[in-house]
């Protein structure tokens, strides 16, 4: 989904962002994202918003995401709360627990 950049997204505690494109991204409290994300992976723990589109190869949420755009990913582990995606293309899904509005808009 990605390609290799060299460079790593790391959030902790309560700040904004712009998106881009990184190898790793992982968020640990609140964060804001303005713009989409593309990375070979995306873990969150916490709170996080992405206002546009979320592109990559394993996502983790442990907490509460909310995607603007789309996710697109290979693999992902939701235990949380997922909403907003307006489009969700997801190849493997493990350990779904917690609320998913994205998937019920889109049947």
């Amino acid at each position: 989904m990605s390609q290799a950049t060299g460079k790593d997204l790391k959030i902790m505690g309560e700040t904004q962002s712009n998106g881009g494109q990184f190898d790793k991204v992982r968020t640990m409290g609140e964060c804001t994202i303005t713009g989409s994300v593309e990375a070979d992976s995306c873990k969150v723990m916490g709170e996080c918003s992405i206002s546009g589109d979320l592109s990559c190869t394993t996502f983790k949420n442990m907490g509460e995401v909310a995607i603007g755009g789309s996710l697109a990913a290979k693999q992902a582990r939701l235990i949380g709360t997922n909403a907003g995606a307006r489009s969700l293309c997801v190849a493997a899904v493990r350990g779904l627990r917690g609320t998913d509005d994205c998937a019920e808009r889109h049947r």
